[in-house]
């Protein structure tokens, strides 16, 4: 056989050149992707950081407007209002378990008091604080705080508000239903008679009905018993709250509700169909006041989460309640923290000068 010539093995040796030189362009490309993939990744961790680190540095709340306090009979301050809004973020989430507020006052005569954290929450998002006043806005957060440790509340929900044949009324997720036609000469609603009564006597107290978190009656301060009435046309679908306050001795208050047509009282049929033989009753527990001292935010134009918005407004109301009041010339500070942030430091003098039971501006 001849041999191979020249220029055919000359032919084979340059494929297998060009074979290795691609070889080497493709792991060099694969090697330089990896090499600029990682550079953007540790890019991108430096840039995270360094956000991150500017927001631990830095606090995503603002006061956002003046700052008022409420003073007592005795010329002492026991709540304050103080506005918040997000500021370079989307939102703050400001929910209990996210936030927290602590408290320090120093009193004039050297003596200070400190709470590491006095948060209780936001106020449910179907109370809007448009157009309320500052003593309305601290019931809402007394009701709140009062709501959230489940101490000297009631809530039912009032449907069918026809006032024709029948209510319906929804008391500690069971359904009562009354119907004018089980009282004999019945032909229209009369009343709805809400009692308290307290079981220890002397026992002062308070009793407050929201409906939809907005005020509709109240009782005086008044001992042993108090009657709240609603007549049908203050009768209108919604959850209503029931608010034991301001009580002097703790102990249980039983809280009654009956419904009277024009020809008596109706009793309700309850979720199994049998008619009850007496009105609604429960014993309620209360103790002389709330978790005092207390912070609790109300948030304005809010979409329903616990997350302050760039959009939305807050109001931060401290209460202090009658045993921890700050005097004349008292430095209140607030310190504000939320989640991965430095805290807002809100710090204010209580005025030398001041006018009983008014709201008074201390900043802004």
């Amino acid at each position: 056989m001849g041999r191979p010539s020249l220029k055919r093995r000359k032919g084979i040796v340059g494929i297998e050149a060009a074979i290795v030189l691609i070889a080497f362009v493709i792991i060099a490309a694969a090697f330089a992707f990896m090499v600029i993939n990682m550079g953007l990744f540790s890019t991108q961790r430096s840039k995270d950081t360094i956000s991150q680190g500017l927001r631990e540095a830095s606090s995503p709340l603002q006061v956002d407007g003046s700052i008022f306090v409420r003073t007592t009979s005795d010329l002492d301050v026991n709540a304050s209002i103080i506005p918040l809004r997000a500021m370079g973020v989307k939102y703050v989430p400001v929910g209990r378990n996210e936030t927290v507020v602590s408290l320090s006052v120093v009193h004039r005569g050297g003596s200070s008091i400190s709470y590491s954290n006095i948060y209780y929450g936001v106020v449910d998002s179907s109370y809007d604080p448009t157009g309320k006043s500052f003593d309305e806005l601290v019931q809402a957060a007394v009701t709140h705080l009062q709501r959230v440790n489940n101490e000297g509340t009631l809530s039912f929900t009032l449907e069918n508000i026809t006032k024709t044949e029948e209510l319906n009324i929804t008391i500690d997720e069971r359904e009562y239903k009354y119907s004018l036609s089980s009282v004999t000469g019945a032909t229209k609603w009369d009343r709805m008679e809400i009692t308290i009564q307290a079981s220890q006597t002397p026992a002062s107290f308070k009793a407050i009905l929201y409906c939809n978190e907005s005020e509709v009656k109240s009782s005086s301060t008044t001992t042993g018993s108090a009657t709240i009435i609603l007549t049908p046309q203050e009768w209108k679908n919604g959850t209503y709250t029931l608010l034991i306050t301001e009580v002097s001795v703790e102990g249980e208050y039983t809280v009654k509700i009956a419904v009277y047509a024009d020809a008596g009282e109706v009793l309700p049929i309850d979720e199994s169909g049998t008619q009850l033989q007496s009105s609604y009753s429960t014993p309620k527990t209360v103790q002389p006041s709330a978790l005092f001292p207390a912070a609790v935010l109300i948030i304005e134009n809010s979409d329903g989460d616990e997350a302050l918005d760039s959009s939305e407004k807050g109001f931060l109301v401290l209460l202090l309640g009658s045993n921890y009041v700050a005097e004349p010339r008292s430095l209140v500070t607030i310190e504000i923290r939320v989640e991965r942030s430095a805290p807002l430091t809100v710090e204010y003098m209580v005025p030398e000068s001041l006018t009983a039971n008014s709201w008074m501006l201390v900043s802004g």
